[in-house]
């Protein structure tokens, strides 16, 4: 009985070997740490999450108890333009004033839509020419856009497909000939 102990003591002293002290030992761990300090720092210090002055004064108005008019079943007429419009900006501010950002993401770019200038060179067209060329600025605008969202690598192998389907055409057609 005591030679299993004495075996036993001895596996338990080899997995217990203390691992020799490096310098550098933890260092990139404690790096990670402190970076997800910072971000979540970074994070929960921005103005879109503090407190505004205006929240220190506010006072919990009681709770009433829900009361239905008598027109409750009624639909209420359509609001007013102007009432439309101030809840528009009142939207439109608290989007501006503050924007919360997460960590490791920054704030996408507005990207400028460019200007057609093809009007100022020509004044003298006449209407029907002038709504030709808003068309086709349009559709030019239009493929633009969906040429910035088609990978270079794709657009370029499409490239290379057609020139080579064009090539195998043309053979044919000199080959009949």
């Amino acid at each position: 009985m005591e030679e299993k102990n004495s075996g036993e003591d001895e596996r338990a002293a080899l997995l217990l070997l203390d691992r020799a002290s490096r310098a550098t030992r933890g260092k990139r761990l404690s790096k990670l740490l402190d970076d997800e300090v910072q971000q979540d720092e970074l994070f929960w210090s921005q103005d879109a999450l503090k407190e505004e002055a205006e929240d220190d004064n506010y006072q919990e108005e009681p709770e009433i108890a829900d009361e239905f008019d008598s027109d409750f079943d009624q639909d209420e007429p359509e609001p007013d333009d102007e009432q439309q419009q101030k809840q528009i900006d009142a939207d439109e501010r608290m989007n501006k004033r503050k924007r919360l950002v997460y960590p490791g993401k920054t704030l996408a770019k507005k990207k400028k839509k460019k200007k057609a200038l093809a009007n100022l060179d020509n004044p003298s067209k006449n209407d029907d020419d002038e709504d030709d060329n808003n068309k086709n600025k349009a559709t030019e605008d239009h493929d633009d856009a969906k040429e910035i969202m088609i990978r270079k690598s794709t657009r370029t192998s499409v490239i290379v497909r057609q020139a080579e389907r064009d090539a195998i055409r043309a053979a044919i057609q000199a080959t009949s000939k």
